[in-house]
């Protein structure tokens, strides 16, 4: 009988543990979630803040961020509100710190503003260029702020202005320019986190991924983010420059961080296109005497061939052998063109050949490291690529093998 009355007792107990479990959880209409951050230069040395916040109400009513046209919901602008369209509402506040302004917009929300979903940060060029050294220490203090984030530099213009251009396809715009990132092949999440890492690294300088605000034909006249390349920070943390969007490929493939791109060329009149995945990437120091650096960076990849105007049939090994050394070369020259560039006109290392230095020869690292901007402009460095041809599509021969004045 006593086992009987334990077993009821627990049983009738059970529920109130597993009930008092979550007696600390909040609900999602008890939440603003915050998806996108933006940091910009604001008055009398204060910061901007703007911030991005989810209207799920008006996610499931609207595929799309940007107005539409056409029947059923009479959007495009023809008086209504355009921002009640939107799957989000932006909001903005200016601070001495970080906290501050987002303290200013807490009081002014009902909702407790949840970080816990934010995914990407814009910083404004004019921001960038004044530094940011001392703008990151509420991210990686907070348990509230993810840093899986990422992260970009708005080229010539404000992040205020980035966060309230819409997308066409995408019901939250922040979202957009992640999965844009992601298509080029770039970094995604992890930008952020790379840049932090950089920041507090002797061997390699941080650099964001940038985007600029255009306005294509698509867009039904809307304003669109897209990416703009690469933007390079010195050690201080300020915006140096630019590189264009194909050098920030190359930039990715050497630091390791490529996940696929398309090459092309022209060949006996003929487009040629291969795209390259399983990018591998290996950087080898030289130190020869008086501290003189070389280096050799080596770059793999598979190919896959995308398309062949050349009249070339790939079921000839050799020519095909003959192909992947042209695009091979190819690709050697561009991207050590672009390494130059960097060492001639920044003269800063965002490469990491000096974090190859550090892991490969520690000891010498110590000495070199102190002016190693400068010994990595000097530097001497090769480049050398090798590609395999791994799948040549469903046809081994072009579309159009037949030589043009040939009678049937």
């Amino acid at each position: 009988m006593m086992r009987i009355r334990m077993r009821r007792a627990v049983a009738a107990m059970l529920p109130l543990l597993i009930l008092s479990g979550c007696w600390d959880s909040r609900e999602l209409t008890e939440r603003a979630i915050w998806v996108a951050t933006g940091w910009d230069a604001g008055e009398n040395g204060k910061i901007r803040v703007s911030g991005q916040i989810i209207v799920p109400a008006r996610i499931q009513t609207n595929v799309g961020g940007a107005p539409q046209g056409g029947s059923g919901g009479g959007a495009g602008g023809r008086g209504e509100d355009e921002s009640a369209q939107k799957g989000y509402f932006s909001i903005v506040k200016e601070g001495n710190s970080i906290g501050e302004a987002l303290q200013r917009m807490q009081s002014e929300i009902s909702r407790e503003i949840f970080f816990g979903h934010r995914r990407v940060i814009l910083v404004g060029e004019e921001f960038a260029r004044k530094g940011l050294r001392n703008k990151f220490d509420l991210d990686v203090r907070s348990p509230r702020m993810s840093i899986r984030t990422d992260i970009f530099v708005v080229r010539g213009g404000t992040a205020e202005d980035g966060l309230n251009v819409q997308s066409v396809l995408e019901p939250i715009s922040a979202t957009a320019i992640i999965k844009n990132h992601r298509q080029i092949g770039g970094r995604g999440d992890s930008a952020y986190l790379d840049f932090l890492i950089a920041a507090n690294s002797d061997g390699i300088r941080p650099t964001m991924p940038a985007v600029e605000i255009h306005r294509p034909d698509y867009a039904f006249g809307h304003k669109k983010l897209r990416m703009a390349g690469l933007a390079i920070f010195d050690a201080d943390l300020k915006l140096r420059g630019f590189l264009n969007v194909d050098e920030d490929r190359d930039y990715l493939w050497i630091t390791g961080n490529l996940t696929k791109q398309t090459v092309s060329m022209v060949k006996n009149g003929g487009g040629v296109s291969m795209n390259l995945v399983h990018l591998r990437s290996r950087i080898v120091p030289e130190i020869a005497g008086g501290n003189k650096m070389r280096f050799k960076v080596k770059l793999r990849a598979n190919a896959q061939l995308q398309e062949n105007n050349s009249g070339i049939s790939t079921a000839n090994r050799t020519d095909l052998k003959k192909l992947e050394r042209e695009f091979e070369r190819l690709l050697e020259r561009r991207l050590l063109a672009t390494i130059r560039k960097v060492q001639r006109k920044y003269g800063i290392d965002i490469f990491g050949f000096g974090e190859a230095v550090r892991r490969r020869k520690p000891q010498r690292w110590n000495a070199l490291k102190k002016d190693w901007d400068r010994r990595f402009a000097e530097a001497e460095i090769s480049v050398s690529v090798d590609l395999f041809i791994q799948q040549e599509g469903l046809s081994e021969f072009p579309a159009i093998y037949r030589k043009g004045g040939q009678s049937s």
